[in-house]
């Protein structure tokens, strides 16, 4: 921890002996995926049960994009678990209107964000829970005011997780637009168009058993509960089209702020599917 060392020792180490360092952010890494994968159970639990909760847990613990990263000294643990809190507060303010609820998840997308950008569509998800409630709540309905404090928390924590944007705003800008010009300019190529689409219905597996199930969650949950089928699926539909705006966006990573949507919405599929095989078998005849 440099506690008992000088910078220039920690210098050496780091130029002879990188192992441990590596070492130190592959297990960081993984202890990341993993509290997502719990993150995105509890979610589950929120209102499908703990069966329900297992299954979304389970899925996106195996997704191959996740596992990979895991198992690398890469930031997309850390993105995703707290994309799985972002999720999770989501729902809960769909559920209970705490307003409480929204700032922690505009707090959470900010941090999703300074630590991938990859993550900026998931901004949409404050405005997109708090639509949710208001078609939701039948009595007093959230006020704007809500909604602004609530959209501000998304840059607060976003500088507040990347101090360094504030500090030399030009180099940043400068950054932005050398990547615009690489991943959306006008001669960056073709966009990734389907591609993402196609990434969304293979997230854990290349047949679309997975996919199939996703579409009937997503058609199940429509008929059961059209609010929470809108949170889930319209944030992650619009990052979908963002990505397959870009020319450089195909890469299945670019979707991990998403993953616990399409978990959760697969969750519901496997759980539909099971109550309609167990319909058929028990009718007479």
């Amino acid at each position: 921890f440099g506690l008992l060392h000088s910078l220039g020792e920690f210098g050496e180490l780091f130029v002879w002996e990188p192992g441990g360092f590596y070492l130190i952010g592959r297990l960081l890494a993984a202890f990341f995926t993993l509290a997502a994968a719990h993150r995105i159970y509890r979610t589950g639990c929120l209102r499908g049960g703990r069966r329900a909760g297992l299954w979304a847990g389970g899925l996106a613990a195996v997704c191959p994009t996740l596992v990979d990263s895991a198992h690398a000294a890469k930031p997309d643990g850390l993105m995703v678990f707290l994309a799985a809190w972002a999720w999770w507060w989501a729902l809960r303010y769909l559920e209970e209107g705490r307003e409480w609820d929204l700032r922690r998840c505009g707090l959470a997308v900010g941090l999703a964000v300074s630590t991938q950008y990859t993550a900026a569509p998931l901004a949409l998800l404050v405005p997109a829970a708090w639509l949710a409630r208001r078609w939701r709540a039948c009595g007093s309905r959230p006020g704007s005011g809500e909604l602004a404090v609530s959209a501000i928390a998304v840059p607060a924590a976003f500088l507040a997780g990347s101090p360094f944007i504030a500090r030399d705003w030009p180099a940043f800008w400068r950054s932005f637009q050398d990547n615009w010009a690489a991943y959306g300019g006008a001669n960056a190529g073709r966009p990734a168009g389907w591609i993402q689409v196609l990434n969304v219905f293979t997230f854990v597996d290349p047949w679309l058993f997975g996919g199939l199930l996703l579409a009937f969650g997503a058609f199940s949950l429509a008929r059961a509960d059209r609010p929470r089928a809108a949170l889930l699926i319209a944030p992650t539909a619009l990052a979908v089209l963002f990505f397959s705006l870009q020319a450089e966006g195909g890469w299945k990573r670019y979707l991990l702020g998403c993953l616990p949507a399409v978990a959760l919405l697969t969750a519901v599929g496997v759980e539909a599917a099971g109550r309609a095989w167990r319909l058929s078998w028990s009718r007479p005849g």
